[in-house]
């Protein structure tokens, strides 16, 4: 349970730093998933993989259709 507790106050650090400051998430979980929370660094990696990667293809896929059918203000 204790590890639980360590690692939901990690989640609601990274979302307040990365918040505030305007950084990626990733940049913040993957060290302090290794330091507080005793996470193997191949896994403290590809954790923020499972966020940021599903965003980035959405993302550039709205960007493609928004600029195939000329929405794109400039």
């Amino acid at each position: 349970m204790n590890q639980l507790f360590v690692e939901i106050l990690i989640g609601l650090g990274i979302g307040f730093l990365s918040g505030f400051f305007g950084l990626g998430g990733s940049s913040i979980a993957t060290p302090l998933l290794k330091l507080f929370a005793n996470v193997d660094p191949i896994y403290a990696l590809a954790t923020p993989l499972l966020v940021v990667v599903p965003s980035a293809v959405s993302s550039s896929f709205c960007k493609f259709k928004c600029e195939s059918c000329g929405e794109v203000k400039k």
